[in-house]
């Protein structure tokens, strides 16, 4: 039993290795940025100014990493909200300490909203992210779930 789990182990352990390895894994990151989710909730038919997109970054470096913006065709704009602040007098900027990992949902104190949804975005529907990173840019896809 114990060499059965020992080779189950190293089976995941490899697998893991190549996952990481892999072009695609390396793909959504910009500067050692990296997204590690990119949901947005479906509209449900409701078309509200403000409709959040769920964000989570990890920050892979030892220095600290700055989003110079965020934009997607979907919608006319992507801001960084603070709290209840809705028309914030500045825009807010994600910033991560080195090796940080940071969520941005209803549950945190700075939430991505998109502003001005275009059309009605429906579960499983796709639509593109531009993560900004300094000089480099980083366009993602990013799925559309149940709200």
């Amino acid at each position: 039993m114990k060499g059965r789990r020992m080779l189950t182990c190293g089976v995941l352990a490899v697998g893991l290795l190549v996952h990481c390895g892999t072009p695609s894994a390396a793909d959504l990151c910009v500067d050692g940025l990296c997204v590690v989710r990119a949901q947005v909730p479906a509209t449900s038919g409701l078309m509200t100014r403000y409709h959040p997109l769920l964000l989570t970054l990890e920050n892979r470096t030892g220095e600290v990493r700055s989003v110079s913006s965020l934009s997607t065709a979907a919608a006319e704009s992507v801001r960084v909200l603070s709290g209840d602040e809705w028309d914030p007098p500045r825009p807010e900027r994600i910033r991560l300490a080195g090796h940080e990992y940071k969520a941005f949902d209803a549950r945190t104190e700075l939430r991505i909203m998109m502003v001005g949804v275009r059309q009605p975005l429906r579960v499983n529907d796709v639509i593109t992210l531009v993560i900004t990173v300094g000089a480099r840019s980083l366009t993602i896809p990013v799925t559309v779930i149940r709200a």
